[in-house]
């Protein structure tokens, strides 16, 4: 413990066990925030590519690499944020 108040909690990263803590191990190991089984990360993702592709600086190409979405989801996200206009 630290005089702070925080601590340190070391987790084994391969347990998947079906409780809260198996479901936060899986989505730490997750290459594509589609796969994540936490739906709050899946929707900061998306919300991100939506306000990169609001800004209009940056290619679908990249938004995909920044946020590691798939293209086809940008595109789907780009279409939606377009209807909204």
């Amino acid at each position: 413990m630290f005089h702070n108040g925080l601590h340190i909690l070391y987790v084994n990263g391969k347990y998947r066990g079906n409780d809260e803590i198996g479901k936060l191990m899986h989505n730490f190991s997750c290459t594509n925030p589609e796969d994540m089984r936490n739906k709050a990360a899946q929707n900061k993702a998306k919300k991100t590519a939506i306000y990169l592709i609001k800004l209009g600086k940056m290619t679908l190409e990249e938004i995909v690499e920044a946020t590691e979405l798939s293209l086809n989801m940008v595109k789907e996200l780009e279409n939606q944020s377009m209807q909204l206009i």
